[in-house]
C-alpha cells in the first residue's frame, strides 16, 4: 500500500480460500486505489479469461507504480509486471513464462512470497522475488531510475530459506543478501552470483557482535555506510540477549562501530519487520522504524505490538511509541510506506483469533493502517477495517511520566505495573481519567524499567523504557 495523497492510497490484495492442510479452493489478485475512509475509487483483477492471478507484490518509483503479478494458464506459470499511473491508468505490460503449471504447487505462491529490494546510488532498483519453491527458483529484476524494467533473470538452485535481508554495498559496488540462516551471498549488479558465505564458519576474526539476522531484516544505504535494522540474536554468546537492533554493519553482516539495542521477548510468531518492504526510513537525519512483535511467553492468540521509534545518527533514541492491538486479531505486517508527513501506512493480514472462532487460520482477513510517528491516534482505518489499537504507550525516553492512552471500553479495568531491573514490583496503577493513564517516575533514578499491561489477571503486554 503506498499513500497517492493526504486522501488517497494504493494497494494490493490478495485472496485466496483454503481448505487445509493445502488444498486451495479459490485465489485472486487485484490493484485497488481508494480514499482514506475506505471508498474505492477504482480497481483491477488481475485474471483474465486465459490467466488467473494468483498473487502479486509491488513497489513505487516516482509516480510509477510496479506490479508484479503471478498468474497461470492451463499449462504454465508467469511473472507480470503491469506499470501504472496513480490513477491505475496502465503504461505497459511484460509477461514473462517460468515454469509448467501444476495445481499443487499453487499454494507455494500464495502463503511463501518473499521480495527484497535495494537502489544503488543512482537509484536504480533491484528486486529478489522469492516464492515457496526457492529451492528451485528466485526471479531476479532490475529498474533504472525511471521505473523501467532493465532486467529479468531466473535464479536457480536457490538453498536458503527466503527470510533475510538485502542490499547494495557501495564499497565493492554489489549486490548483497543475507539469509535468516547466515548465508552470505554477494551479486554483481546483473545478479551474477559471485561468492557465497558461510558466516557461522567463515567468519574471521569472530568478536561479541558477529549476530544472527531475526525473520525479516530491513537495510538502508547511507553514504558509504551500510544500516541494518531488525531482530538480531549474538552468535558467539549463545545465552546471549535477542532484542531489537539499530546499526552499522561490517562485511560479515555483524554490528560495529555505534547501535542501539533494545531486548526484547520476541516471540516465534512475531515478523519484527514487514516481510517485503523493511521498515527503515531515513529522513531529516533522523531514523524511522517500525518493529512488530508478540512477547514469547504469550500464546499465539495476543496482542500484536507496533513499536514506531526515532532515532539520531547516532543511533540514539529521540522518541518511542508503541500501540498494543485487539488480542482477539493477529495481525500481521506486510508492507511499510512513509508519506511525507511522517506517517506510516501499513498493510497486511489477520487473523481472527477470538476465542468465538474456531480456525483462524481460515477466517482472517486483510487490512490497511495509519500510524503517527508522534504516537497520535490512527489515522487510516478503513470502514470495512476492524484492526484498532487498544493501547497506545509513550514516554520513551522520559523525565517525568510513562504515559498511555485508550479509547478501549476496557481501558479502566487495565493495570500498569512498574518493575526494576531485577524483577522488583516498585508500584501498581490503574486509575485512569478521559482515557490516559499516567504513571510517575519523576522520583525514580535515572536507569531502565519494565512495565507491564494487565486485564483482568492476563497480560496483554510488556515492555522497556528508559528514565532520563
Amino acid at each position: 500500500c503506498t499513500e497517492i495523497n493526504d486522501d488517497e492510497v494504493v494497494y494490493l490484495e490478495t485472496y485466496y480460500l483454503p481448505k487445509f492442510p493445502i488444498v486451495v479452493l479459490d485465489y485472486g489478485s487485484k490493484i485497488v486505489k481508494s480514499n482514506k475512509n475506505g471508498t474505492v475509487i477504482k480497481e483491477i483483477s488481475f485474471t483474465t479469461d486465459s490467466l488467473k492471478s494468483i498473487n502479486s507484490c509491488g513497489l513505487r518509483i516516482g509516480d510509477r507504480i510496479l506490479a508484479m503479478t503471478f498468474l497461470h494458464s492451463k499449462d504454465s506459470f508467469y511473472l507480470q509486471i503491469t506499470d501504472f499511473d496513480t490513477d491505475l491508468n496502465v503504461q505497459h505490460t511484460n509477461r514473462l513464462p517460468f515454469l509448467h503449471f501444476t495445481a499443487d504447487s499453487i499454494v507455494f505462491f500464495l502463503i511463501n512470497e518473499k521480495m527484497h529490494l535495494c537502489r544503488d546510488q543512482l537509484g536504480n532498483t533491484y528486486m529478489l522475488l522469492l516464492t515457496g519453491y526457492a529451492t528451485e527458483h528466485a526471479f531476479a529484476l532490475s529498474f533504472d531510475n525511471k521505473g523501467n524494467l532493465t532486467m529479468f533473470k531466473l535464479l536457480g538452485p536457490y538453498n536458503s530459506t527466503t527470510r533475510g535481508g538485502f542490499y547494495y554495498d557501495p564499497h565493492i559496488d554489489r549486490l548483497v543478501y543475507f539469509s535468516e540462516n547466515s548465508i552470505k551471498r554477494i551479486y554483481s549488479k546483473k545478479f551474477d552470483l559471485e561468492k557465497e558465505i558461510i558466516l557461522w564458519k567463515d567468519n574471521d576474526p569472530t568478536s561479541d557482535y558477529d549476530t544472527i539476522s531475526g525473520f525479516n531484516t530491513s537495510f538502508l544505504t547511507i553514504g558509504d555506510k551500510t544500516v541494518r535494522f531488525g531482530e538480531v540474536s549474538f552468535l558467539y554468546k549463545h545465552d546471549g540477549p535477542i532484542g531489537r537492533a539499530l546499526s552499522y554493519i561490517d562485511a560479515n553482516g555483524s554490528l560495529t562501530g555505534n547501535f542501539n539495542f533494545t531486548p526484547y521477548p520476541i516471540g516465534s510468531s512475531s515478523e519484527e519487520t514487514p516481510r517485503l518492504s523493511g521498515s527503515l526510513f531515513f529522513k531529516d537525519n533522523v531514523y524511522y522504524t517500525l518493529f512488530e512483535y508478540i512477547p514469547r511467553y504469550l500464546p499465539f492468540n495476543s496482542a500484536s505490538n507496533y513499536v514506531i521509534a526515532k532515532f539520531d545518527t547516532s543511533f540514539k533514541l529521540i522518541e518511542q511509541t508503541e500501540f498494543v492491538f485487539d488480542s482477539n486479531l493477529r495481525i500481521f505486517p506486510i508492507w511499510a510506506d512513509f508519506s511525507q508527513n511522517n506517517t506510516f501506512t501499513i498493510s497486511g493480514f489477520y487473523y481472527n483469533t477470538s476465542p468465538s472462532n474456531p480456525n483462524p487460520f481460515i477466517n482472517g482477513g486483510a487490512y490497511i493502517l495509519g500510524l503517527n510517528e508522534d504516537g497520535s491516534p490512527p489515522t487510516l482505518n478503513t470502514k470495512t477495517n476492524p484492526i484498532r489499537a487498544i493501547i497506545t504507550i509513550k514516554g520513551n525516553p522520559t523525565s517525568d511520566y510513562l504515559t498511555l492512552s485508550s479509547q478501549d471500553i476496557h481501558a479502566s479495568e487495565y493495570e500498569v505495573r512498574l518493575y526494576n531491573l531485577q524483577g522488583r514490583l516498585l508500584r501498581t496503577d490503574d486509575l485512569w481519567e478521559a482515557g490516559t493513564l499516567r504513571v510517575p517516575v519523576y522520583d525514580r533514578p535515572a536507569g531502565t524499567y519494565i512495565y507491564q499491561v494487565w486485564h483482568k489477571g492476563r497480560p496483554l503486554t510488556s515492555g522497556k523504557f528508559v528514565k532520563i
